[in-house]
């Protein structure tokens, strides 16, 4: 992907929260989440090697099923199962979006659906995974580019015309049917009869919009879980996540030995209350987690910060961040406050978050990055 700004080329754009891609080298926001359309040799052998696993973790995730339902299953050989279900999806979103950013549009369009399904990144909050599906579905529902006109490397085959119509149809209309069932909307997409004009003078068909306007809240339980395995990757580790969480989901969450066995491992707060007086109280051990949870009124949130895994920062600036949002007793860091007024449910920050208010390299202040991250925040709020 080529920066419009300094012409530096590049596979892997730094990512925000908001997922918002940015340059690596001048760490200017990149115009496009994709590059334009085209089809080549590297990109098709990507996007078929994803769909590979893709459908090998279908097979692989329904035998678990099946297997779990047979009463000679043991319990260790499902979990064997499970796991390595989890490893073909893995390999087929990270293949599929290689294949994306080389401007596959069948790529994109899969891409947006493992985000929709809550297979890429399941550790972000469920608004802002719609959010990024929501812009790779529409970058190929509306695209107004004839096919045939598409940069095609010798050897690629392709799309036909009839084929391309047919992803976009489908782009949206798997678009409009998670807009409908997204929690409080998509920021960006609340006007659909507006949405749904530009989809029909693309494609020439109607999309009919699904009548059900929103859809249950996700299990807070189940997403908090996935950021807490997400700490310990030796990939791309978390550094601060904040998440809203009813009482019942956070005992459903701590029910499990992995959730309490990582309250070593990591720091995890409680924040309990309103803006007008919060009290941050942290977990350390099963006792204290137990009777703290008993004083959520409605919900609270919890906050998780880490500097286990693997961090582009290094762990010496992990750590200095993370003790930016640590507080305890009466009242929260200033930081955490911002981002629960400006990301609704919570969020997840990363390394990329902080290093794109840092300037050229992982230099600058510390203190002075998560400063302009807090007033990004803000901003990206307001846009909302």
């Amino acid at each position: 992907m080529k920066c419009s700004k300094c012409g530096f080329e590049q596979d892997k754009p730094l990512e925000t929260y908001d997922g918002r891609l940015w340059c690596v080298s001048c760490r200017k926001p990149l115009t496009n989440s994709t590059p334009k359309f085209t089809f080549t040799v590297d990109g098709e052998k990507l996007f078929e090697l994803s769909e590979i696993y893709y459908y090998n973790y279908l097979t692989k995730a329904s035998r678990s099923v099946a297997f779990s339902d047979s009463p000679s299953g043991s319990m260790a050989d499902m979990l064997a199962a499970a796991e390595e279900a989890r490893g073909l999806i893995v390999k087929a979103v990270a293949y599929c979006t290689d294949a994306a950013r080389l401007g596959d549009p069948r790529a994109v369009a899969r891409l947006a659906y493992y985000y929709d399904m809550d297979y890429a990144e399941p550790d972000r909050n469920e608004a802002m995974r719609c959010k990024i599906a929501a812009d790779y579905y529409k970058a190929v529902c509306c695209c107004t580019d004839d096919v045939a006109g598409m940069r095609r490397e010798e050897g690629c085959r392709g799309m036909t015309s009839a084929e391309w119509n047919a992803l976009q149809v489908d782009a949206a209309t798997r678009m409009m049917r998670m807009l409908a069932s997204a929690p409080n909307g998509v920021p960006g997409y609340k006007n659909t009869a507006k949405l749904l004009d530009e989809i029909r003078s693309v494609t020439g068909k109607d999309i009919p919009a699904p009548e059900s306007a929103v859809a249950g809240r996700q299990n807070a339980a189940i997403a908090t879980e996935r950021i807490l395995r997400s700490c310990m990757s030796n990939t791309r580790a978390p550094l601060v996540a904040v998440c809203e969480m009813t009482a019942e989901e956070l005992a459903q969450l701590f029910d499990k030995e992995f959730a309490r066995s990582m309250m070593k491992k990591v720091t995890m707060i409680l924040i309990t209350g309103t803006e007008e007086g919060r009290e941050s109280t942290g977990l350390t051990e099963e006792k204290g987690m137990a009777s703290a949870i008993k004083r959520v009124d409605g919900s609270a949130y919890l906050m998780i910060l880490n500097t286990q895994g693997k961090h582009a920062l290094g762990k010496s600036k992990a750590k200095r961040i993370v003790k930016l949002f640590e507080a305890y007793g009466s009242g929260t860091s200033a930081y955490t406050e911002e981002v629960i007024r400006g990301c609704p449910g919570g969020c997840t920050l990363y390394d990329d978050d902080f290093i794109i208010h840092m300037g050229q390299g992982v230099m600058g202040g510390v203190k002075a990055a998560a400063d302009r991250l807090m007033d990004y925040i803000n901003d990206r709020s307001a846009e909302a």
